[in-house]
């Protein structure tokens, strides 16, 4: 079978002909990550050709495999290896638009025009989806196709070729980004702070110091509220938060996990007004309840609800006359602070616990208004 070396990019070009079980003449040309070198190259080759056995043999399971039983091998592996809360994404994802169409075909006979063809009927049928969470659909699907592949004996994967959906407005509108500014924040932090002072029921005065706390965190660190929701006091160290978990609260009991990705493995420091709300937050414990290093920072003995965190943001939103905002958005709040102050992109990117800097580019690269202005002025400056 021919190896080509690229003529426009680096790497080689597998080709195959063949035939498949119906007699009819066949061809596969690849190039990707696994085709960089020629030795690279050959073992992949040998990869595809072993596939393409696997599948023209009329013995083997997979031929006569249904989708919806590759489904259930794939979530039997799956449950060893990914998050429960993934899990039920995943399964929602599966049941309601997926196996519907899918679940009774032959994974053989699944071809490029049937996921199209699920793509359009998916976009009829639910008009109101967002080609956001239409792509996270898309892609449940093509992992589960990718696991066909590589164990079953499938030769491509029909999504791929089908691609993810398009937003046909992509460049017309983009997400409004939802945040507050210090001086919002502020106003929510005096009237709960003031309402925290007074208090007479030490219950509430505890409460509403746990609640002010965690709002603290989110705002002046920018964690994920499952971030958040695990700092203990022996996660604080030299003045910094250290990041290295997550909690997801709708599992009972709650499940902690490693943290979204291995950027979120992190330090993050503390700054001062953060650091008076903690040392004062600290004593208030220690006054009635003493003190152990594995607290929940916010909660004690357990950890803040997701139900009265969001309770206590509504009420204290309307109190200050704030428009409502996520608890995911005082992250978003975060990132706009130091975008503001002209903080550099990588180290907020940093900060934030993303994968990557063109993840945090493009959430919030369009609140640098500013920077084609200034380097225009450098030109003209250099110039003049």
């Amino acid at each position: 079978m021919p190896i080509y070396k690229n003529k426009n990019r680096p790497g080689y070009r597998v080709q195959i002909n063949y035939k498949d079980e119906n007699g009819i003449y066949r061809q596969i040309v690849r190039s990707n990550k696994e085709t960089l070198t020629m030795k690279s190259a050959r073992e992949y080759e040998s990869e595809l050709l072993r596939r393409i056995n696997i599948s023209s043999s009329s013995n083997i399971e997979s031929d006569n495999m249904r989708f919806s039983e590759l489904v259930q091998r794939y979530q039997d592996i799956k449950a060893f290896e990914t998050r429960k809360s993934t899990q039920r994404h995943t399964n929602q994802c599966l049941n309601l638009y997926i196996l519907p169409h899918f679940g009774k075909m032959k994974i053989k006979d699944i071809k490029p025009v049937h996921v199209q063809n699920w793509k359009i009927k998916l976009v009829k049928q639910h008009p109101n989806l967002s080609t956001t969470y239409l792509n996270h659909i898309y892609k449940v699907l093509s992992k589960i196709l990718n696991y066909a592949v590589e164990y079953h004996g499938f030769i491509e994967n029909p999504a791929k070729k089908a691609k993810p959906f398009k937003n046909p407005n992509a460049f017309e509108e983009s997400e409004e980004l939802h945040y507050w500014t210090k001086d919002q924040f502020m106003e929510f932090y005096n009237l709960m702070y003031h309402d925290m002072e007074v208090a007479d029921d030490f219950v509430e005065k505890i409460t509403l110091s746990n609640q002010l706390t965690f709002f603290c965190i989110l705002f002046f660190c920018g964690t994920r509220k499952g971030e958040a929701y695990c700092l203990t006091w022996n996660k604080i160290i030299d003045n910094a938060f250290k990041i290295n978990q997550s909690m997801n609260q709708k599992t009972d009991p709650f499940e902690i996990t490693a943290p979204k990705n291995k950027s979120s493995i992190r330090r993050i420091p503390i700054c001062n007004f953060l650091k008076r709300r903690l040392d004062e937050h600290k004593a208030l414990y220690q006054k009635v309840y003493g003190f152990n290093d594995d607290f929940y920072i916010c909660g004690g003995f357990q950890p803040v609800k997701d139900s009265t965190v969001e309770q206590y943001k509504n009420k204290y939103a309307k109190k200050a006359n704030l428009y409502q905002i996520r608890i995911h958005d005082f992250r978003h709040s975060f990132a706009t602070l130091l975008i503001n102050g002209n903080i550099n992109i990588k180290t907020i990117s940093q900060l934030m616990g993303h994968s990557t800097v063109d993840q945090t580019w493009n959430r919030y690269g369009h609140l640098y208004p500013e920077s084609t202005n200034i380097a225009i002025e450098y030109i003209n400056k250099i110039l003049d």
